[in-house]
């Protein structure tokens, strides 16, 4: 399926988009006030960060979004996530935007994303490799630095025409889908889109990040 790419106004869409963003981080910042810290610890363990049993080992704030990506996004056992239990407690009105992009995060997908052409008024058309589909990407930093045809794993959310991220860019290259398909030797794209079954696989991809070092130069939003 191929993006329409209407015609637009590049100050005022880029003006929308940083409305959104800052949105978005103000519900990061609710949610980091109310993960418990044995969740934080927990995920954290599950992607080898927490050494005995509660120092962080991190060698940037870039992997520990990673840890914060899955504690307030993933769920295991179809238990509530984190910012779903946000979205609950929330009292914002139905048509506020902070409803609407609050709403847009308790649907969020994970894929791997390819970069494909700009957009005609801002951002970027890019592939979900998973779903096999263009979509409309607005994510200033990787604009301005990811070339045509990079790849990077992301959870991405649609609070407008168009996707964002929630704040995650990992770059795949061989070293990552080596480690991934070693771990998947049989990876199914039908499963993995489903959010509730690709924990494990969402993790994969964050452990071996860390591990091939993939997250010390991020320049990402």
């Amino acid at each position: 399926m191929e993006v329409s790419e209407v015609s637009g106004n590049r100050q005022e869409t880029l003006e929308r988009y940083r409305h959104l963003r800052a949105i978005n981080i103000s519900h990061h910042t609710e949610l980091t006030k109310h993960l418990p810290k044995k969740s934080f610890l927990t995920w954290g363990k599950r992607l080898g960060l927490i050494k005995g049993k509660k120092t962080l080992v991190a060698n940037n704030v870039s992997e520990v979004n990673l840890v914060n990506d899955l504690a307030f996004y993933s769920s295991r056992m179809s238990n509530t996530t984190t910012v779903e239990r946000h979205r609950r407690r929330a009292e914002y009105p139905e048509d506020s935007d902070e409803a609407i992009v609050l709403n847009a995060m308790c649907y969020s997908r994970f894929s791997f994303i390819q970069i494909g052409r700009r957009h005609a008024v801002a951002g970027l058309i890019v592939n979900d490799l998973f779903r096999r589909e263009e979509i409309w990407l607005m994510d200033e930093g990787i604009e301005e630095t990811a070339p045509e045809g990079f790849i990077f794993a992301s959870r991405l959310f649609k609070p407008n025409e168009y996707y964002m991220t929630t704040g995650v860019a990992i770059p795949v290259d061989e070293d990552v889908i080596e480690e991934i398909a070693a771990v998947f030797p049989n990876i199914n794209p039908d499963t993995i889109i489903d959010e509730r079954k690709n924990v494990r696989f969402i993790e994969a991809v964050y452990k071996t990040a860390i591990k091939v070092g993939s997250m010390d130069n991020i320049r990402f939003e």
